[in-house]
């Protein structure tokens, strides 16, 4: 299974409308953001990395703010 880490004191309510750039840009950087049982956790900032390659590699193909991309992941 998989947990979400939020920073302590967050306000969830205000944190509802972030975009997950955002989401992980306000948390601390070294903070754990996802933690699964057969690996380490993955800090806000290695999350941040993975993101903007990910937004990278999607704008080199023409994909954009608003365009609709779908993940297949396995179980």
């Amino acid at each position: 299974g998989y947990a979400v880490s939020c920073a302590k004191g967050a306000d969830h309510r205000k944190m509802t409308n972030l975009t997950i750039r955002e989401l992980v840009a306000n948390n601390n950087p070294d903070t754990p953001a996802l933690l699964a049982e057969d690996r380490g956790p993955l800090s806000y900032g290695a999350l941040g990395r993975h993101i903007e390659a990910t937004v990278k590699a999607l704008n080199q193909f023409g994909i954009g703010r608003g365009d609709s991309v779908a993940f297949v992941l396995p179980n």
